[in-house]
């Protein structure tokens, strides 16, 4: 079965939030034992870590393909009620 892009793209933030969340824990364990983690890794966590505005993406082309769904199916039964009144008058 051919995904769709938002099916792709969903399964992709979930891929990359496992990703995230097992390095996450990783660093959190050694801050946690007061060992020291590069420079670099505690950047990560300040910044790449946060995947807010990856979900917020999703969020919204998941809202804009339900809303572009809902226009759709609506004109279709506009369409179909003008079709079945002009047919039956």
């Amino acid at each position: 079965m051919v995904s769709t892009p938002l099916e792709v793209l969903r399964k992709g933030l979930k891929t990359l939030t496992d990703w995230v969340k097992t390095k996450k824990e990783e660093l959190q364990a050694r801050l946690a034992e007061r060992k020291p983690i590069p420079a670099q890794d505690e950047h990560w966590l300040d910044h790449n870590a946060n995947l807010v505005d990856e979900q917020w993406v999703l969020e919204v082309l998941e809202s804009a393909s339900f809303a572009h769904h809902v226009r759709s199916e609506r004109s279709r039964a506009l369409t179909t009620t003008h079709i079945t009144y002009y047919f039956h008058t």
